[in-house]
Protein backbone atom coordinates (compact mmCIF):
# COMPACT_ATOMS: atom_id res chain seq x y z
CA UNK A 1 0.00 0.00 0.00
CA UNK A 2 2.85 2.41 0.83
CA UNK A 3 4.50 1.68 -2.52
CA UNK A 4 1.28 2.44 -4.40
CA UNK A 5 0.93 5.74 -2.49
CA UNK A 6 4.53 6.67 -3.29
CA UNK A 7 4.03 5.86 -6.99
CA UNK A 8 0.86 7.97 -7.09
CA UNK A 9 2.74 10.87 -5.47
CA UNK A 10 5.56 10.57 -8.00
CA UNK A 11 3.15 10.32 -10.95
CA UNK A 12 1.43 13.55 -9.85
CA UNK A 13 4.75 15.38 -9.45
CA UNK A 14 5.58 18.14 -11.97
CA UNK A 15 8.98 16.45 -12.30
CA UNK A 16 7.49 13.21 -13.63
CA UNK A 17 7.71 13.42 -17.42
CA UNK A 18 6.18 10.84 -19.77
CA UNK A 19 7.42 10.29 -23.31
CA UNK A 20 4.31 9.96 -25.43
CA UNK A 21 6.35 9.21 -28.56
CA UNK A 22 7.86 6.02 -27.14
CA UNK A 23 4.94 3.76 -27.88
CA UNK A 24 6.19 0.85 -30.02
CA UNK A 25 6.25 -2.56 -28.35
CA UNK A 26 7.56 -5.80 -29.84
CA UNK A 27 5.86 -8.97 -28.62
CA UNK A 28 7.70 -12.24 -29.20
CA UNK A 29 5.87 -15.50 -28.55
CA UNK A 30 5.48 -18.73 -30.51
CA UNK A 31 1.87 -18.99 -29.33
CA UNK A 32 -0.27 -17.20 -31.92
CA UNK A 33 -3.20 -16.79 -29.50
CA UNK A 34 -0.94 -15.05 -26.95
CA UNK A 35 0.40 -12.73 -29.67
CA UNK A 36 -3.11 -11.82 -30.80
CA UNK A 37 -4.41 -11.29 -27.26
CA UNK A 38 -1.50 -9.08 -26.18
CA UNK A 39 -1.65 -7.18 -29.48
CA UNK A 40 -5.34 -6.37 -28.90
CA UNK A 41 -4.78 -5.31 -25.30
CA UNK A 42 -1.74 -3.14 -26.01
CA UNK A 43 -3.22 -1.59 -29.15
CA UNK A 44 -6.34 -0.71 -27.17
CA UNK A 45 -4.07 0.92 -24.55
CA UNK A 46 -2.56 3.16 -27.25
CA UNK A 47 0.63 1.30 -28.11
CA UNK A 48 1.86 0.43 -31.59
CA UNK A 49 2.48 -3.31 -31.57
CA UNK A 50 4.87 -5.41 -33.63
CA UNK A 51 4.72 -9.21 -33.50
CA UNK A 52 7.33 -11.92 -33.95
CA UNK A 53 7.14 -15.64 -33.34
CA UNK A 54 10.88 -16.38 -33.25
CA UNK A 55 14.31 -14.90 -32.59
CA UNK A 56 15.15 -14.04 -36.22
CA UNK A 57 11.84 -12.24 -36.78
CA UNK A 58 12.32 -10.33 -33.53
CA UNK A 59 15.82 -9.17 -34.46
CA UNK A 60 14.61 -8.11 -37.90
CA UNK A 61 11.87 -5.97 -36.31
CA UNK A 62 14.34 -4.45 -33.85
CA UNK A 63 16.60 -3.49 -36.77
CA UNK A 64 13.85 -1.77 -38.73
CA UNK A 65 11.82 0.03 -36.06
CA UNK A 66 12.55 2.09 -32.94
CA UNK A 67 11.13 -0.20 -30.23
CA UNK A 68 10.49 1.09 -26.71
CA UNK A 69 9.80 -2.28 -25.07
CA UNK A 70 10.27 -5.97 -25.78
CA UNK A 71 7.78 -8.46 -24.33
CA UNK A 72 9.10 -11.98 -24.82
CA UNK A 73 8.09 -15.44 -23.83
CA UNK A 74 10.79 -17.25 -21.88
CA UNK A 75 10.43 -20.49 -23.86
CA UNK A 76 10.95 -19.80 -27.57
CA UNK A 77 11.61 -22.44 -30.26
CA UNK A 78 15.28 -21.72 -31.01
CA UNK A 79 16.53 -19.58 -28.11
CA UNK A 80 15.41 -18.64 -24.63
CA UNK A 81 13.83 -15.33 -23.74
CA UNK A 82 17.02 -14.54 -21.81
CA UNK A 83 19.08 -14.90 -25.00
CA UNK A 84 16.66 -12.71 -26.94
CA UNK A 85 16.77 -10.13 -24.15
CA UNK A 86 20.58 -10.10 -24.27
CA UNK A 87 20.60 -9.63 -28.06
CA UNK A 88 17.99 -6.88 -27.83
CA UNK A 89 20.00 -5.09 -25.12
CA UNK A 90 23.17 -5.37 -27.22
CA UNK A 91 21.28 -3.82 -30.12
CA UNK A 92 19.51 -1.17 -28.03
CA UNK A 93 20.76 -0.75 -24.42
CA UNK A 94 17.75 1.43 -23.53
CA UNK A 95 15.02 -1.01 -24.52
CA UNK A 96 12.75 -2.14 -21.69
CA UNK A 97 12.58 -5.93 -21.49
CA UNK A 98 9.64 -7.83 -20.00
CA UNK A 99 9.76 -11.62 -19.85
CA UNK A 100 6.44 -13.47 -19.78
CA UNK A 101 6.57 -17.03 -18.52
CA UNK A 102 4.53 -19.89 -17.21
CA UNK A 103 7.72 -21.62 -16.02
CA UNK A 104 9.90 -21.27 -12.96
CA UNK A 105 12.24 -18.57 -14.23
CA UNK A 106 14.46 -18.88 -11.15
CA UNK A 107 15.61 -22.31 -12.32
CA UNK A 108 17.76 -20.44 -14.85
CA UNK A 109 17.77 -16.82 -13.64
CA UNK A 110 18.87 -14.02 -15.95
CA UNK A 111 22.06 -12.02 -15.56
CA UNK A 112 21.64 -9.04 -13.28
CA UNK A 113 20.15 -6.09 -15.16
CA UNK A 114 19.21 -8.10 -18.24
CA UNK A 115 15.45 -7.71 -17.85
CA UNK A 116 13.29 -5.04 -16.30
CA UNK A 117 10.37 -7.23 -15.31
CA UNK A 118 9.26 -10.87 -15.23
CA UNK A 119 5.52 -11.55 -15.29
CA UNK A 120 3.99 -14.97 -14.85
CA UNK A 121 1.39 -16.42 -17.16
CA UNK A 122 -1.51 -16.02 -17.17
CA UNK A 123 -0.55 -12.37 -17.55
CA UNK A 124 -2.14 -9.85 -15.19
CA UNK A 125 -2.99 -7.21 -17.80
CA UNK A 126 -3.43 -4.41 -15.27
CA UNK A 127 0.07 -4.99 -13.85
CA UNK A 128 1.58 -5.19 -17.34
CA UNK A 129 -0.03 -1.92 -18.47
CA UNK A 130 0.90 -0.14 -15.23
CA UNK A 131 4.55 -1.18 -15.54
CA UNK A 132 4.73 -0.27 -19.25
CA UNK A 133 3.30 3.17 -18.48
CA UNK A 134 5.87 3.69 -15.70
CA UNK A 135 8.71 2.52 -17.98
CA UNK A 136 7.66 5.24 -20.39
CA UNK A 137 8.17 7.98 -17.77
CA UNK A 138 11.16 9.52 -15.99
CA UNK A 139 11.61 11.48 -12.81
CA UNK A 140 13.56 14.68 -13.48
CA UNK A 141 15.32 17.00 -11.06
Amino acid sequence: MALQKALTTIENSPYFICNESAKTILIVDDNEQMLTLLDLILTDAGYEVLQASCYSQAMEKLATKDVFALLTDLQLPSVSGWQLAESARNYNPYIKVVVLTGYDFLATPPKLGLVDLVIGKPVDVDVLLEKLNLFNCVLTE
